[in-house]
């Protein structure tokens, strides 16, 4: 017991470190003091535990830009010689795409893209005679709740999977109003992602696919595009818009957005083309190792 309280003077800088750590500590001491030291470290365990569970839950997504001096790709927040590029967002969930970050990842990347319609907006010259209107995406939630998304533009209805075009005549002339018009999305967290996850990153796909918004996948996993390939995610979402690296993604969305024509681009026939080079290097290996082989022998190959 004695060597639990000399532990407190170590508290202050646990608290700087990591609160969750210093809440583990005080209830876990509280009950080796006043109940019983196993109950105390059973106690200690189970905050551990429900902390794990809190932290797995926050899966906050960030926005990323371009270094103006070299193709680095960070958080636009955080450094200042970041920009953000027009008409294209990149965004980046740090955590797992799974059952507990699903929900959470879906309504940030809505956030993400009506705060950005809300800048543009600002930033253009409107119409006094125009009348403006609103697109306000409905969509069922994990708990069969209807929940809307605004953004200017025109107003759809999005249920189980379907859409409603309130106005069919107006759509292309209302998607104009957008100011995201592709949307790359950084795989490289996603360490892990259950059939939950997958069904939720489809359902993004699909909804934004709605509004005249594409979505690409940059840098994922040999686990993520193992379950892209055998799952039906490629029905909705094309095999061109899945990148192996950030920065092709995004020179292929700057000449998307600027009407430059595009070459065709797919990441399995990258990953099929390095295979087969990989083949044939090693057939000419092979062969020259034989020709070697043949020549030092003193015995004649056979025909």
């Amino acid at each position: 017991m004695k060597d639990l309280l000399k532990q407190v003077t170590c508290l202050p800088k646990l608290w700087k470190v990591n609160k969750n750590d210093f809440t583990i500590w005080i209830f876990a001491a509280i009950a080796c003091i006043f109940i019983d030291i196993p109950y105390g470290l059973a106690l200690g365990v189970l905050v551990s535990l429900l902390s794990v569970v809190n932290q797995s839950q926050r899966g906050w997504v960030s926005i990323l830009g371009k270094s103006d001096s070299e193709d680095l790709y960070m958080d636009s927040k955080l450094c200042g010689s970041i920009h953000e590029l027009p008409r294209i967002k990149i965004v980046r969930m740090e955590a797992s795409l799974y059952f507990a970050t699903a929900e959470q990842f879906r309504k940030n990347i809505y956030k993400i893209i009506e705060q950005d319609t809300d800048n543009y907006d600002d930033d253009t010259e409107e119409d006094p005679e125009s009348e403006q209107t609103n697109i306000a995406l409905t969509v069922m939630n994990a708990d069969d709740k209807e929940e809307e998304v605004k953004i200017d533009g025109e107003t759809q209805k999005l249920k189980n999977g379907s859409a409603d075009h309130g106005d069919d005549d107006a759509s292309d002339d209302d998607s104009d109003q957008f100011s995201t018009k592709i949307l790359i999305i950084d795989c490289i967290p996603f360490n892990f992602m259950d059939g939950t996850g997958l069904d939720m990153l489809k359902l993004v796909i699909f909804e934004l696919k709605c509004v005249n918004i594409e979505v690409y996948l940059a840098r994922c996993s040999k686990y993520m595009l193992r379950m892209l390939e055998v799952s039906d995610a490629y029905d909705g979402l094309p095999r061109e818009h899945v990148f192996i690296d950030l920065p092709d993604a995004v020179e292929q969305a700057r000449k998307i957005v600027e009407g430059k024509r595009y070459r065709p681009h797919h990441v399995h026939h990258i990953v099929e083309m390095h295979d087969e080079q990989r083949k044939m290097s090693l057939r000419q290996t092979d062969t020259e190792y034989d020709m070697s082989i043949h020549r030092k022998s003193i015995f004649t190959p056979l025909a």
